[in-house]
Parts: structure tokens; C-alpha cells; sequence
């Protein structure tokens, strides 16, 4: 599972367990990650936090499981949960969208790429503040 963080501006961050370092993502299709800013907008639309969208690699389940899309959404419920309580406790405001974000993986990654958008939510500062 990936996070992804996207500033309003449009600008993407990922954390690499790989590498142990966080990048900056530029866009393969600016157009195509500006039309899921919107949705995102749409559904949201008095957020003015960050964006974090969860994309999953399909790829080392798929090996495992004949149908591991499911695995993969229960997986990212989990990590919105978890983003949920440290939210709570760092006094953030967090709302998952109820969108899968399929359009963050296209729009960030290669044309080949196979990861499965499997959540999507806006972190920021409380309303009240």
C-alpha cells in the first residue's frame, strides 16, 4: 500500500520504504490528476487540507489470491482507520471521501503501472480553527 499526499496546488509526495526517503511526484497526466482534484472538490468541497490517496500494487496478491481487490480494500479500511485515530490525536481534521481514487494511480504513474486506486481522504486542520 502507497500513500500518496497531494497538496491543493497539485504537488505529490510519496513516502519509498524502499529507499527510506520521501519523493516528489511529478505528473504524468497534469490534466487527468487536476479532474481528480475537482472530484475529490466535488465531494468535499469546503476542505482546505491535503489529499491522500491510497494506491495498492495488485501485483504480489495477485500471485495469492484469485481475487484480491477485496484483500486490498479491506487493507486500505484499515490504514484509513489508522489515519483516523493519529488524526484524532494530533487535533486534525480527516475525512475519507467514500472515493476510490483510481485516478491518482493514472494520472501519477506510468501508463503500465498496476496499482489500484483503494481509498481516498482530506487531512488538514480542524474546521474550528
Amino acid at each position: 500500500m502507497k500513500c500518496v499526499v497531494i497538496d491543493p496546488d497539485g504537488l505529490a509526495i510519496t513516502y519509498d520504504d524502499d529507499t527510506d526517503q520521501f519523493l516528489a511526484i511529478k505528473p504524468r497526466n497534469p490534466d487527468l490528476l487536476a479532474a481528480a482534484m475537482t472530484k475529490c472538490a466535488a465531494v468535499l468541497p469546503s476542505a482546505h487540507g491535503h489529499v491522500i490517496s491510497l494506491l495498492a500494487d495488485v501485483r504480489a496478491p495477485s500471485t495469492v489470491y484469485t481475487n484480491p481487490d477485496s484483500l486490498l480494500w479491506r487493507d486500505a479500511g484499515a490504514v484509513l482507520q489508522t489515519l483516523a485515530l493519529v488524526s484524532e490525536a494530533f487535533d486534525l481534521g480527516f475525512c475519507p471521501l467514500g472515493i476510490l481514487g483510481q485516478e491518482f494511480a493514472d494520472a501519477l504513474l506510468p501508463v503500465d503501472h498496476q496499482f489500484l486506486g483503494v481509498g481516498v481522504a482530506v487531512i488538514g486542520r480542524s474546521a474550528s480553527e
